[in-house]
């Protein structure tokens, strides 16, 4: 009997469209372009929305959810993976992964999101 079966699979496209994953790739830096529901919550905060003439879209502040996207492709650059990962002790007292994924880039997450 062979040892790897497959059970279960779902896709990047799926995860994005089911909200559990985040596309951030127009937004952060390279190779940073996946964040998981929970980090985006917990990283962006809502500011107000635009005026109804120009669609009345929400303003999401990604101030700090940049911030952790620039230190992880750092470490990225500088070659700080181990076991094909990042790995970020304390970012205002969360642990953070990134991890590569199916769609040429990093998934930011915390430990439980994965």
């Amino acid at each position: 009997m062979p040892k790897d079966i497959l059970i279960y699979s779902y896709t990047d496209a799926e995860a994005v469209e089911d909200g559990v994953l985040v596309d951030v790739h127009s937004m952060a830096k390279r190779p940073i372009n996946r964040v998981t529901r929970a980090i985006w919550d917990e990283f962006t905060g809502p500011v107000g929305e635009l005026p109804k003439a120009l669609g009345g879209s929400a303003i999401t502040d990604a101030t700090r959810l940049l911030h952790l996207a620039e230190i992880v492709a750092q470490k990225i650059s500088a070659s700080e993976i181990v076991d094909d990962m990042v790995v970020i002790e304390d970012y205002e007292g969360k642990k953070i992964w990134a991890m590569p994924n199916e769609v040429r880039g990093w998934t930011v997450m915390f430990p439980e999101d994965y």
